[in-house]
């Protein structure tokens, strides 16, 4: 419970301890930023798993666990006494911890097996209000506030109440609470923020907390998924250039085969093949094809996540033996041996290095056009923006089954369903997938 209510300063202060140490999935995860290491399961959801078990309790290994828990805590408490927070940096907490527990705590991330989702989302609510309670001396400068500031607090009331009164993990009407009280909420934050003339923190991340409304693709900040965040010079130029080089065979090293052979825009920007077929046409590939459309917002490619940004994708692809089966020395020369190319990467890479054709330039241009095949208008994204004869009854039944019993929103977060990890969007989840099957019929039985 008391790490519920604070769990919002936690996550933004120290997402990486959170993530590895305190409250982190039941699934190994590994950071190459740091080491080759396989992180195995650690914290309350290892301590949960142990405890929640038809088997004896391991002690022995349930006393490590929850020692290794209380130093984390202990070292972060001292961390914590040191570090300087500004009460605009709070507010957007608030704001990022209504995400998390729309997208996160009420799908199944954590809590998998006791299912006190909704309990603690209520905890997760109590740490915002207590939060929001500290603000009140701003009112007495701005009578402007009062207003907003009480409707604050009363929305974060409504929403407590619901979860109190509606604890069952399985029935608990999630999409109602999405529309009628976190997005309320969000608005009235952004609104007070605004009001309150604190200044933004210019954190770079991906969501846009400006923005009234959480889960829409004008909240998420496309730059923030590329290489280079700084690098926005002509990017509209660069995805027409991009584009023409999606649907160009020269990428090939027969000449024949594009992108767009694999990612066919009338089937989804894919093939509509249970598995892709190779450079000749002849055989399949191991796997399948996926989609294009939302493929920016990930942060991780191939079925091993070996590929950490687009661009990286687009170099293996293209490099691949049996996809593209080329490379970009081959690729330069011929364009630049085409006076179109030449002069549209002038355009589109001016007064600077890669408008002579570089690697970077085409891997750069074929991610801008891939980042604008942005698909988030579905009838579900239409509901959560509040138009609610969007979805039949049926179907809302279906999305708490999605993200309660059926377990598979621990693994597919609204509003993306990708697997990438909000709020932040560090990270992309990937697992054996007859493990996970496994887990999740066992836990339906």
């Amino acid at each position: 419970m008391h790490y519920k209510q604070v769990e919002f300063f936690v996550e933004y202060c120290s997402p990486r301890e959170a993530k590895s140490f305190i409250n982190g999935p039941l699934v190994p995860k590994s950071d190459f930023e740091l080491s080759n290491e396989v992180i195995l399961p650690r914290g309350f959801q290892r301590i949960e798993e142990l405890i929640f078990t038809d088997d004896a309790i391991d002690t022995t290994a349930l006393r490590e666990q929850y020692e290794l828990l209380l130093s984390k805590l202990t070292d972060l408490n001292t961390y914590y006494e040191t570090i300087e927070i500004h009460d605009a940096q709070l507010l957007e907490m608030c704001q990022l911890q209504l995400f998390r527990i729309a997208a996160m705590n009420l799908n199944g991330y954590d809590e998998t097996i006791s299912q006190t989702n909704v309990t603690e989302s209520y905890w997760c609510m109590e740490g915002i209000a207590q939060t929001l309670k500290r603000f009140k001396p701003y009112i007495n400068k701005d009578t402007l506030l009062n207003p907003i500031h009480t409707a604050l607090l009363q929305e974060v009331e409504k929403a407590k109440k619901k979860l109190q009164l509606h604890p069952d993990y399985a029935s608990f009407k999630r999409l109602d609470f999405i529309v009628n009280n976190i997005t309320p909420l969000n608005k009235l934050l952004v609104k007070f923020h605004q009001q309150s003339k604190l200044p933004w923190s210019g954190r770079i991340q991906a969501i846009n907390l400006k923005n009234g409304f959480l889960f829409g693709k004008e909240s998420l900040n496309l730059q923030y998924f590329s290489l280079y965040y700084d690098d926005t010079l002509n990017i509209k130029t660069q995805a027409q250039l991009g584009k023409l080089l999606f649907f160009d065979p020269i990428l090939s090293g027969n000449n024949q085969n594009a992108c767009v052979s694999c990612h066919d825009p009338s089937k989804g920007f894919t093939d509509g093949l249970a598995k892709g077929l190779d450079f000749n046409k002849t055989n399949s590939l191991p796997r399948n094809t996926p989609t294009l459309l939302n493929v920016a917002f990930q942060k991780a490619f191939f079925h091993d996540g070996r590929a950490y940004q687009l661009e990286q994708q687009i170099f293996d692809v293209i490099h691949n033996k049996t996809e593209m089966q080329s490379n970009f020395k081959d690729v330069i020369e011929k364009l630049k041996k085409n006076t179109t190319y030449t002069l549209l990467f002038q355009l589109a890479f001016k007064n600077t290095s890669d408008s002579a054709i570089t690697s970077y330039a085409i891997q750069k241009a074929i991610m801008e056009y891939e980042k604008t095949l942005i698909s988030m208008n579905s009838r579900f994204d239409q509901y959560l923006h509040g138009d609610k004869k969007k979805l039949t009854a049926r179907e809302i039944n279906g999305y708490n089954l999605f993200a309660g019993k059926a377990l598979c929103g621990s693994c597919h977060f609204l509003p993306l369903f990708n697997g990438t990890v909000p709020p932040f969007y560090t990270d992309s989840e990937y697992e054996v997938l007859e493990c996970q099957l496994i887990h999740l019929i066992n836990n339906w039985i």
